[in-house]
């Protein structure tokens, strides 16, 4: 279930939040369209503009294509697994969760 849940919001994500994939997300998370919407918003608009991405894309080991965010993100994670890959970009983001990233951003 958390694997198929991650492929559909990152498709959404990615191509964009059909009825068929917000209909799955609302029966695995409860998200609604309106906030699938915002989350690709913030993934294609805000996130390769924010000081974090500038820094921390320069340490990664493969470029990542900012057109194609969150899937390239997580596709230059090289762990053999969704779930491991999904982990890794996680951990990865985890500092824009603090205050002094967000305000910056």
């Amino acid at each position: 279930m958390y694997v198929a849940a991650v492929v559909v919001l990152i498709t959404a994500l990615r191509q964009g939040a059909t009825a068929a994939r917000v209909k799955q997300l609302h029966a695995i998370v409860g998200v609604s369209r309106r906030t699938v919407e915002r989350w690709r918003q913030w993934w294609l608009e805000q996130y390769p503009r924010s000081s974090f991405w500038r820094w921390a894309s320069g340490q990664l080991a493969t470029p990542v294509d900012e057109q194609t965010l969150p899937l390239s993100l997580l596709e230059s994670f090289r762990k053999p697994g969704a779930e491991e890959r999904t982990i890794d970009l996680l951990r990865f983001i985890l500092p824009l969760t603090t205050t002094s990233v967000l305000q910056e951003i």
